[in-house]
């Protein structure tokens, strides 16, 4: 970004934190619902200024402090962490007796762990036919941690370049021990291993799928063939159908299908094809009546097989500590310019990534606004329903009461997830 690219990204940033920026929903939920901001006064905030300055163990005394701060010094990225039990400011000069008591689970997943599946962009780049692994990873996500843990007041938001992160506000969450975190962790993670480790799902062939794994696989399997067979055309490509075989267990089926597939290389015309037979080869084997042993070994390969390519790839290390910090909603990501905006789960497959709107954008929706309603009264026109973040900041408004109103009918104590 040049000089002149920089004064007009902090200009729009200006604009942006002094009229459109939800301060006093941000301010509700960080005080969950206690009037005297106590919880408030303690919470760690980190802004990341142009340059690369960035400043750590920030707090507020109020909102109001809050706003002064992030107008003043016009973050290219705002952070924010957990609740301390003494301000992180005064905390910083000794850490020891400064520690965490309370922070939100949080759950981070980026598109560029997906690079050995997908073959349309790879690193930082995302497209239309990439984005739906996010899709997936939110919708097995929120199902899992609704109906296995119980939780209500989950926050899925755009990273505004190629991510998604996921919060979850109930108060269960928030007092979650590192332990219990890292925990919920491992719970939830099935692609484990780094990325020279060829098989990362392994599934007990000797037992049945495990629920949670059953009600993540319908997802994956709902999605499977437009996104991995069609959009991504994973089966064309010898060296994909190559690696597939190699993750299976069992040496007859493999056998079988290198035969198939490997031995004559004319049999991979295309993903469709490929994928219809590579299906019907397995399943045939897991209805023959002539190896039990090869049935039992292949028991899982198919789903193992489909969540490889399609479960949710987290980055565990965010999740599993207090102390760890997460860009804010509504913050700007500095590359692209887009606001961090909430998804609503319900709508989630309508979500576009590339329809959230740039701040420089939101300034030129708000001055032609204003333009066309010059013979009208529209001083009484909220400035973010003149822009096109305002589903946004409704959907906000809406979860932030619903959660603020649960706070504040909650009484102490409360049981901790048993693990």
């Amino acid at each position: 970004m040049d000089s002149n690219e920089n004064n007009d990204f902090l200009e729009s940033l200006r604009v942006y934190y002094k009229l459109l920026f939800p301060y006093r929903q941000f301010y509700k939920w960080l005080t969950f619902g206690d009037e005297n901001g106590n919880f408030f006064k303690r919470r760690e905030f980190s802004f990341t200024l142009t340059g690369d300055i960035y400043i750590r163990y920030q707090c507020f005394q109020n909102r109001n402090e809050m706003e002064k701060a992030i107008q003043n010094k016009l973050p290219e990225k705002i952070d924010f962490g957990a609740v301390y039990n003494i301000r992180p400011d005064e905390g910083k000069k000794n850490l020891v007796s400064c520690f965490p008591i309370e922070r939100e689970l949080i759950f981070d997943v980026d598109i560029n762990d997906y690079d050995d599946v997908r073959s349309c962009c790879e690193g930082s780049s995302i497209c239309l036919k990439c984005w739906p692994f996010l899709t997936i990873a939110m919708k097995i996500l929120h199902r899992t941690l609704t109906e296995d843990f119980g939780f209500e007041h989950i926050l899925f938001v755009f990273s505004g370049r190629r991510g998604i992160h996921c919060w979850v506000l109930d108060r269960r969450a928030r007092e979650l021990s590192d332990k219990a975190r890292a925990a919920i962790v491992s719970y939830i993670s099935l692609v484990e291993g780094g990325a020279y480790q060829s098989k990362r799902v392994n599934l007990d062939s000797s037992r049945s799928l495990h629920p949670s794994v059953s009600e993540s696989l319908k997802i994956v399997d709902s999605y499977f063939e437009s996104l991995i067979v069609e959009k991504q055309r994973f089966f064309d490509n010898v060296e994909n159908v190559k690696k597939c075989i190699d993750w299976c267990t069992d040496p007859e089926l493999k056998s079988t299908l290198s035969i198939k597939f490997l031995e004559n290389k004319n049999s991979i015309k295309n993903s469709s094809e490929v994928w219809l037979n590579f299906k019907n080869i397995v399943e045939g084997c897991l209805n023959s009546n002539k190896n039990i042993g090869s049935r039992r070994r292949s028991k899982h390969y198919l789903a193992e097989l489909q969540l490889q390519l399609l479960y949710p790839r987290l980055d565990a290390n965010v999740s599993k500590t207090m102390n760890h910090l997460l860009k804010s909603p509504f913050s700007v990501h500095p590359k692209t310019g887009r606001v961090c905006v909430p998804i609503d789960i319900e709508k989630v497959d309508s979500f576009n990534p590339f329809t959230v709107p740039q701040i420089n954008e939101l300034i030129v929706e708000i001055n032609e606004f204003d333009k066309k309603s010059k013979n009208d009264d529209a001083s009484n026109v909220k400035t973010f329903e003149k822009t096109s973040l305002r589903e946004s900041i409704r959907f906000f408004d809406k979860f932030v009461e619903k959660f603020v109103d649960k706070c504040k009918k909650e009484k102490k104590p409360k049981q901790d997830i048993n693990f």
